[in-house]
């Protein structure tokens, strides 16, 4: 797992301060994040220490219990007509379609929370850092208690009341750029995705 001891040190401003020197201008850096065997006290400690070097950073979902996040220097703008171009190249089509994506909306439907909602759940608090490495010491205690953070699902940045989403959330934008909005068939095959991965007690 990500929060073992060995791995640790990888999860400490210290960590994420080097990974932001050696990052090219339009570099990401990406860090997986399970939400299983962990609480929402842990998951906090470790977003509040990455956004600490990239308040940029975003969240998204892969599986039901596992999510990714990925910070970089500045903010992030996305070349929506480049990214469907390259999605519809045969190879790259292949490994969206074997992940379950079947639509290039939905790779950005996968995004849970955005850079204001993540500040938000991390909230004011320690770091974790070499010097002071709290998380050796405290995701032991969630890993033995087997707790589930559940924290970015209920900031999901995809709905909010009325059902509309988040306009800072990068499905938001996508929509706003092609124009149109969700069709039918990328509901249904959204809709598949989550039916197999999303956590029942979500």
């Amino acid at each position: 797992a990500v929060l073992d001891a060995a791995r640790e040190p990888l999860v400490t401003v210290d960590a994420y301060a080097l990974m932001a020197k050696k990052l090219k201008p339009d570099g990401l850096v990406v860090q997986w994040l399970p939400l299983y065997e962990t609480d929402d006290e842990t998951l906090q400690l470790i977003l509040r220490s990455f956004v600490t070097v990239f308040p940029n950073a975003t969240l998204w979902q892969t599986q039901a219990m596992d999510t990714v996040i990925i910070g970089s220097n500045t903010p992030w703008r996305p070349d929506f007509a480049a990214f469907e171009q390259r999605a519809r190249e045969p190879n790259v089509a292949a490994e969206l379609k074997r992940a379950g994506i079947a639509f290039p909306a939905m790779t950005f439907m996968l995004q849970l929370l955005t850079p204001d909602a993540i500040g938000r759940l991390a909230s004011d608090g320690p770091l974790n850092s070499l010097r002071y490495p709290r998380l050796e010491y405290q995701a032991p205690v969630a890993f033995y208690a087997d707790a589930t953070a559940m924290g970015p699902y209920k900031l999901d940045t995809r709905l909010r009341a009325g059902g509309a989403a988040d306009p800072d959330n990068l499905l938001a934008r996508y929509l706003a750029w092609r124009k149109q909005p969700l069709s039918a068939d990328e509901f249904a095959a959204y809709a598949g995705y989550q039916a197999e991965h999303l956590p029942l007690n979500a």
